[in-house]
């Protein structure tokens, strides 16, 4: 976590994601405040989607348990060229194309898909990995439309997502993310094993931090919106990632209505109120990934790969007896 801002010790739910609230020093620069060139290597990837994947593999699938015990997390070039010193961690494959001090706000999710039953799910090694990008900072994105398994946006919910609006380094918070919203999101269950086959990850992160003019001072599936205001005693603060506007189908007041609801605040939202927010906007770089496009890119099947436990010994429900 950067020394330029201080976590407050709660949590608050964003987006129906998990985040912790982060204020800048006074008289310091907020630590979002980076360079547009430092801003512009910041790019989500498909590499960072496996990483997630491989954390809950790991967690879910221990490697004592599994005959092919290649699945794991992937780590960068640099960590060889840095072996010297055995006290710092590697550095994932992820971080290949960042600097390796990269930090960013971000977000974990994880959703799964419904009305699938156990025979529908199928692997095929000769699948290509299809990791969908919704970067809302590149026009470029997969060639999905004609799929013949395409799969809708509804068919997924949201299975657990936790994330920070402060800044963290990338290297080591994509794993911390990955599993804690897998497993402490306190909404849902723990994932489990039976699960695997259902989900998508998503990785978000937050780049391009920019004061706003207004509350309208945004583009609708463009930005992400952060409000913060303050009305008697009371602080309220919450935020909507880019996506979740577009996909509500909110124009900028149903958004910054229903922002200001889900701050907390219970009274009448009224002009006065509203020329008392303060708002930034952000961008997003998202990728996704499902569990069938992981199975792909690691060429095998995780789950096909436990070894078959040793068969118990069957006990008869009677009682045993001699004649």
């Amino acid at each position: 976590m950067s020394s330029r801002a201080k976590v407050l010790g709660k949590e608050e739910k964003q987006n129906g994601c998990y985040d912790t609230v982060s204020i800048a020093k006074n008289g310091e620069k907020d630590a979002n405040e980076d360079s547009d060139e430092e801003k512009a290597v910041i790019r989500a990837n498909h590499e960072m989607c496996h990483f997630c994947f491989d954390t809950l593999i790991n967690e879910l699938i221990p490697a004592t348990t599994r005959r092919n015990r290649s699945f794991g997390h992937s780590y960068s070039r640099r960590s060889s060229n840095n072996s010297s010193s055995t006290s710092e961690a590697p550095t994932p494959s992820y971080m290949d194309p960042l600097p390796p001090a990269t930090k960013c706000p971000l977000f974990i999710t994880w959703d799964k898909r419904r009305n699938m039953s156990s025979s529908s799910y199928s692997y095929s090694p000769s699948t290509t990995p299809r990791s969908v990008s919704t970067n809302s900072l590149s026009s470029s994105s997969s060639n999905n439309t004609n799929e013949k398994n395409s799969i809708r946006e509804e068919d997924y919910d949201l299975r657990g997502c936790i994330g920070t609006l402060s800044p963290r380094p990338l290297k080591t918070a994509i794993q911390e993310y990955a599993f804690t919203s897998a497993f402490r999101d306190r909404r849902f269950d723990p994932i489990s094993r039976h699960e695997l086959p259902f989900l998508r990850v998503g990785v978000s992160l937050l780049v391009n931090y920019e004061e706003c003019k207004n509350c309208y001072d945004w583009v609708v599936g463009v930005h992400g919106i952060l409000i913060k205001f303050s009305h008697g005693s009371s602080y309220y603060t919450a935020t909507y990632l880019p996506e979740v506007t577009l996909e509500q189908g909110w124009d900028q007041e149903e958004s910054i209505n229903s922002l200001v609801q889900k701050a907390g605040f219970r009274g009448d939202i009224n002009k006065a109120l509203i020329n008392k927010i303060n708002c930034t906007r952000y961008q997003s770089s998202k990728m996704r990934m499902s569990y069938q496009e992981y199975v792909a890119a690691s060429g095998s099947d995780p789950l096909k790969s436990i070894e078959a436990s040793p068969p118990s010994t069957k006990r008869s429900w009677r009682n045993p007896f001699t004649l």
